[in-house]
């Protein structure tokens, strides 16, 4: 599963964001994703992935940001004994 798709999908569905109108480049704030929301955002991504968020990571400010934070959340859980 790609990771940009889910987290737009999330973002549409919890916020109600036209996925057409993200882009990478596009920043939480102007999302109105605020802190509360980013954590609530990272539980879902969670919950669909089947993997545990990190602990400890830098606040996202863009959407790729958060890609990347993903993307590093899933590379960890391959890495982890079964």
């Amino acid at each position: 599963m790609d990771v940009l798709p889910l987290i737009l999908n999330v973002l549409h569905e919890r916020y109600d964001i036209a996925i057409e109108s993200v882009t990478p480049e596009t920043t939480l704030e102007s999302l109105d994703v605020d802190s509360l929301g980013l954590v609530e955002l990272m539980f879902e991504v969670e919950d669909r992935l089947g993997i545990p968020a990190p602990k400890d990571f830098e606040t996202p400010v863009t959407v790729a940001d958060l890609v990347k934070i993903v993307q590093t959340m899933r590379e960890a859980s391959l890495g982890q004994p079964a």
